[in-house]
């Protein structure tokens, strides 16, 4: 499948959308129309871009956007407050939305293997996060603020750019894993 029916859209029951592993090129401007979807896995396609009204899927939780072509995420992206898992691992991102950090809930997220060269301050105020992986991108540096992310088990930091890391990250006391390989 490359193109989905823009009439999905009207199916406002549907709670679960799984598209991975097809030929989709884009999904449909009025997704955000799938107001009681809690799971979108898009995995595996030919995504460049989001529509910028994903951020009305408030009841999302889970979203797999992994191995796609994304180089950038729309504003409304951190509207997408109820997630507890994202994966946008192997994308082209550069760079994260300045408002990406408000994802009280969020618990897992994968952003490695991008293009990402900064994080902003904000980024560690997500401090219900449990797990980290940022391996794989082009980060210079990792922002202080991750000391915020008090619930920390596991950091994923190899195959960085990195020179040196904040002192802060030995204030992460839940942290069992980190690998800087």
């Amino acid at each position: 499948i490359s193109l989905l029916p823009e009439k999905i859209v009207d199916l406002v029951s549907l709670e679960v959308l799984l598209m991975s592993s097809n030929n989709i090129l884009y999904l449909p401007e009025n997704i955000g129309n799938l107001t009681k979807l809690m799971k979108l896995d898009v995995a595996n396609n030919r995504l460049t871009t989001l529509p910028d009204n994903i951020g009305s899927l408030n009841q999302l939780t889970k979203l797999f956007l992994e191995s796609n072509q994304i180089n950038v995420l729309p504003a409304t992206f951190a509207d997408l407050s109820n997630l507890i898992e994202l994966r946008i691992y192997s994308n082209k991102l550069a760079e994260l939305p300045e408002s990406f950090g408000g994802f009280d809930d969020l618990l897992d997220l994968y952003l490695n293997d991008n293009l990402l060269s900064r994080l902003s301050d904000n980024f560690g105020s997500m401090n219900n996060l449990k797990r980290l992986r940022l391996n794989s991108n082009k980060l210079d540096s990792v922002p202080a603020s991750i000391v915020n992310m008090s619930n920390l088990e596991q950091l994923w930091l190899q195959n960085n750019q990195l020179v040196t890391l904040p002192d802060e990250i030995g204030d992460l006391n839940s942290l069992q894993h980190l690998n800087l390989a």
